[in-house]
């Protein structure tokens, strides 16, 4: 079992953009309305180059005005706390793994409408994608909270703020910090979905003056203590335009401001075993200040070590599984001072480490079932009771033959299925190439991908067979094994061109016949009826090729050559010459995803839902 560093909650950030334009609008020398928390969830279709484009589900949620007024005095406006959340899903996250990619990190920006009665503003402000460790499986998440500054209008009317496309700059890095193939940078345009709803918020400007304090916090209550510190909570304040902030009394002086409607505050620097009398009141932006909260007596904690352990963190649930791989995360814990960790335990024993709730477990049995707990600590060391547990039953994984194709440095060791049909054009008929049925013959794939150009070497793993009936010389029903033979691994080669993916596949077969009947009588082929020459295949990718990687349809055509050694009794070399070879044969294969040994499955792809 290896014990893999785990991640804190990850995602390729893009949320700290839209976090970035939400209090453009806010009005400088305005005070804000009582409003709900306004939450927007976009869809992004994000451009990578040779991953692809890959959707990104973005959570927006500000607390902001329904109202505000333009009668207070011109002042700064403390910042709007924008939370966010973005999740990166698990397509996207193979597709890093498929460039050795273990980080990311960059800087972007978002297209942004600020609606204001004086007129609406374009901005596109820019943001930092934090650098971000990549799960080896599954889903990551970026949660975020971000302050941003305000706009300044004097005229009544409607505002609203609405979000549009982003741009990304990624600089995505294998585990020993060095670049990707994918180059030092990437360019990754993310264009919103039609038809979503994109305005995150919106208020009414009024001239209206405010001269209401808000109305009185309620229900303080201390929800941790140290020997040095105490948590506070307490029941939302309300008001006729909006609370900006909190004032915490310690003893009858103030110890604590906020500047937003977050009902909590943490105080440090007390004193140990000592009582304090705490009061919280809440304050309007033009200045008025509610009555204070019924005060409460809390005694910090006696300067001794701690031993108070955290709660025991929720039940974990599974967000990404491989064949030997579980990510998880789980609802936090509490603590009095503070939580610095969790550690993950499989069939109770220790297996990770992490320090947010979120992290994997790797190297496990395939096909073997595990319960997993979750313990937090603090900086104490004390460890918290365990979460409930999760039993998982591992996947069975790719097939054992999956990455036997070994490649250069820095190319990727995995496997996918191929499978079509080739036309017979003298017979006017053809055949399926590796059917489904019994089982179809899996291809190893060995590849390399730059931001622009990609290379594979790909081979069978065994011969490919056909069981096939057809009309010699129009009108005798002739039955047939036809057996395909690869004599050295393929290649394909491809460039991502911006508008789509070109690809150009070529190998080499040998051809053998074999099991014939004809009128349902045996035909004796003997065992040397095989091509006189290879075969050369060479396909083109279709407009529906995706990638190396994601695979698509190929076509062509293929020339039959002349058989040698056919006939047992009797040489049959130019019976099948005159009835089987030739040009003008098309040829269409689906290359299936690629799969990488970490992954889970492996699926073959069925011909006949090819386009």
């Amino acid at each position: 079992m290896n014990l893999q560093p785990t991640v804190g909650r990850a995602v390729l950030a893009l949320v700290a953009t839209v976090a970035v334009v939400v209090g453009l609008i806010v009005v400088t020398g305005s005070r804000f309305a009582v409003a709900e928390p306004s939450t927007l969830a976009l869809k992004y279709d994000c451009r990578y180059p040779q991953i692809g484009t890959k959707e990104l589900d973005v959570l927006v949620t500000v607390d902001y005005p329904a109202r505000v007024s333009t009668k207070m005095e011109r002042q700064g406006v403390p910042p709007v706390e924008v939370r966010t959340v973005a999740t990166v899903n698990a397509e996207t996250t193979d597709g890093l793994l498929a460039v050795r990619a273990a980080t990311i990190q960059g800087v972007g920006s978002v297209q942004a409408v600020l609606g204001r009665p004086d007129g609406d503003l374009g901005a596109k402000p820019r943001f930092g994608v934090p650098l971000t460790r990549i799960p080896p499986v599954g889903a990551f998440d970026l949660r975020t909270s971000v302050r941003v500054p305000s706009l300044e209008t004097k005229r009544a009317g409607q505002g609203r703020i609405e979000i549009h496309d982003l741009d990304l700059t990624i600089q995505p890095k294998k585990a020993d910090g060095t670049p990707t193939t994918l180059g030092p940078t990437v360019a990754v345009p993310c264009t919103q979905r039609p038809g979503q709803d994109n305005v995150l918020a919106r208020t009414r400007i009024t001239d209206e003056a405010d001269t209401r304090a808000p109305s009185r916090p309620r229900d303080v209550k201390a929800t941790a203590k140290s020997p040095t510190s105490v948590s506070l909570s307490w029941g939302r304040s309300s008001d006729d335009f909006w609370v900006s902030g909190y004032d915490v009394y310690a003893d009858g002086r103030i110890v604590w401001q906020s500047t937003g409607p977050d009902p909590t505050a943490t105080l440090t620097g007390l004193s140990p075993a000592t009582p304090y009398t705490f009061t919280v009141k809440a304050r309007d932006l033009t200045g008025n200040v509610s009555d204070g909260a019924d005060p409460i007596q809390v005694t910090t904690d006696p300067d001794a070590p701690d031993t108070t352990p955290p709660t025991a963190p929720g039940k974990p649930a599974v967000t990404g599984l491989a064949k030997d791989t579980v990510v998880m995360s789980w609802p936090e814990s509490t603590d009095n001072v503070a939580v610095t960790g969790y550690r993950i335990y499989a069939d109770g024993r220790s297996a990770a480490e992490t320090d947010a709730p979120f992290g994997w477990v790797s190297r496990l049995t395939p096909e073997r079932t595990y319960t997993f707990t979750v313990r937090a600590r603090d900086a104490a060391g004390n460890l918290s009771p365990p979460s409930p547990p999760l039993s998982v039953t591992m996947p069975k994984g790719p097939p054992s033959e999956c990455g036997a194709l070994k490649g250069d440095e820095d190319w990727i060791e995995a496997c996918a299925y191929m499978a079509g049909y080739a036309n017979v054009a003298k017979l006017n008929s053809a055949v399926v190439l590796n059917p489904a049925t019994p089982s179809p013959v899996l291809t190893n794939v060995a590849y390399y991908a730059t931001a622009t150009r990609a290379k594979a070497r790909f081979l069978f793993v065994g011969p490919l067979r056909t069981r096939t009936t057809m009309l010699t010389f129009g009108f005798m029903p002739t039955t047939a094994t036809m057996e395909l033979n690869q004599l050295e691994p393929g290649t394909l080669e491809g460039e991502d061109t911006g508008s789509g993916f070109k690809a150009r596949a070529t190998v080499r077969m040998a051809v053998r016949l074999l099991d014939a009947t004809v009128n349902g009588a045996p035909l004796d082929l003997g065992r040397r009826c095989v091509s006189a020459r290879p075969m050369t295949i060479t396909l083109d990718s279709t407009r529906w090729y995706k990638s190396v990687k994601d695979g698509g349809p190929l076509s062509g055509t293929m020339t039959i050559p002349p058989f040698s050694g056919c006939g047992a009794k009797e040489n049959l070399d130019r019976l099948l010459n005159a009835s089987i070879s030739g040009g003008g044969n098309a040829v269409r294969v689906v290359q299936g995803p690629v799969c990488q040994v970490s992954q889970a499955t492996c699926p073959p792809v069925d011909p006949a839902t090819a386009r």
